[in-house]
Order: structure tokens, then sequence, then C-alpha cells
């Protein structure tokens, strides 16, 4: 399951970006410096160390270097370079396929949002024996009608709150 902590953390813009270039390049192999070159907008240190921790979660590999130096302090004063690993280039296309399906969450209007919130308010707000006194059927219509308007399209809700009808 580690290789898939970076979706998931704090950071997970940045981690996403730099697979996406990883898993984008027919077999890449790039080092911090190239990363931030190709659009990477941060400090080549931190980019450097989002290398390090896909690497150590499985979905990156140092790749071997393989440069032409003349001393040894030369050698490790050269970037490390990075390549996806089979199972990192998997784990990141089912991000990718996750982050495409989410996206119509961000879709809902500001306005039924408001809406819902009213409406979620309304049910936290009664009592025990308010709920006890109460409709299960109505109160179970309310919460779908509450879930069902979130998945209305943007275009949907507009047109029904331009009409004045009430969500």
């Amino acid at each position: 399951m580690g290789l898939y902590a970076y979706a998931t953390a704090p950071e997970a813009g940045s981690y996403v970006a730099i697979m996406r270039l990883f898993v984008g390049a027919l077999l890449a192999e790039w080092s911090a410096q190239e990363l931030a070159e190709r659009g990477i907008d941060l400090p080549v240190e931190t980019i450097e160390e989002r290398l390090r921790r896909l690497e150590h979660h499985g979905n990156l590999l140092t790749s071997p270097r393989e440069v032409r130096v003349t001393s040894i302090a030369e050698y490790q004063r050269q970037p490390a370079r990075y390549t996806a690993t089979s199972f990192g280039v998997r784990v990141h296309r089912q991000v990718e396929e996750v982050l495409a399906a989410a996206g119509g969450a961000r879709e809902v209007p500001r306005e039924l949002l408001a809406a819902v919130a009213h409406r979620l308010t309304e049910l936290a707000a009664m009592t025990a024996a308010e709920l006890a006194r109460a409709d299960l059927a109505e109160v179970a219509e309310t919460v779908s009608t509450v879930f069902l308007q979130s998945r209305r399209s943007p275009a949907r809700s507009r047109t029904a709150q331009s009409r004045g009808c009430d969500m």
C-alpha cells in the first residue's frame, strides 16, 4: 500500500505532478534539476526529497549512474537520476483515474451547497423527541433529497434556482 502513499500526502499535488511526468514519457530518467526544468515549480532540494520518498515507497528507482568522472568526490556530486517502476506506473494510472472521477465533485455550484447545508442543519437540529415523533419515511426522503441534489449537474441546479424552485 506504500505505493499509494503519495496520493494522500499533504503535498499530493507535487507528487502527482512528478509522477505524471515520469509516466507520461517513455523510459524517462530524470534528476531533480531536470524535473524543475520541465515545470515542477519547487526548489530542487524539495523535488529531490519528493523523489527519495517516491523511491522509498517503490514508485521510482534510482537509476545506475553511468558518468565519466575523475574522482570519487566528483562522482558523489552527480545528481541522482530516477526512473518509474512498473508498479509505480500502474499505481499512478489508477490515481489519475480516481482523480478524474472525483473531478465531478468540484462541479457542485456554491448555491446548491448552501441548500444542502441548510437541509442538513435542519435535520441535525431535531431533538430525539422530534425524531421519535417524525414520520421516518419523510426524514428518509429529506436525507435522500439532500444527497440526490449533490448529484445534479450544475446546469440543472442553476436552471432550477433561476426558476425559483426550492432545493
